[in-house]
């Protein structure tokens, strides 16, 4: 894994997490932990990762980000 990114809290940390993910998640492995129904997966998505994992205790959560990344 190139990339792993959990919990960020606050806009300026958002901000600076989605800087540095443009430029270091590009052709690189991503993993989302914690990653619910995949809201960040899917801004990560446009950077161009080689491969991103999500992993989250909601059996729930799993299956919709699943449903949701299916053709992605």
């Amino acid at each position: 894994v190139d990339v792993i990114f959990g919990d960020w809290s606050g806009k300026n940390a958002w901000n600076d997490f989605f800087s540095y993910l443009k430029i270091n998640a590009k052709n690189s492995d991503v993993l989302d932990y914690g990653c619910g129904v995949g809201p960040i997966i899917e801004k990560v998505l446009k950077f161009s990762p080689k491969k991103i994992t999500g992993i989250d205790i909601s059996d729930i959560s799993k299956i919709k980000a699943k449903e949701k990344f299916k053709n992605s």
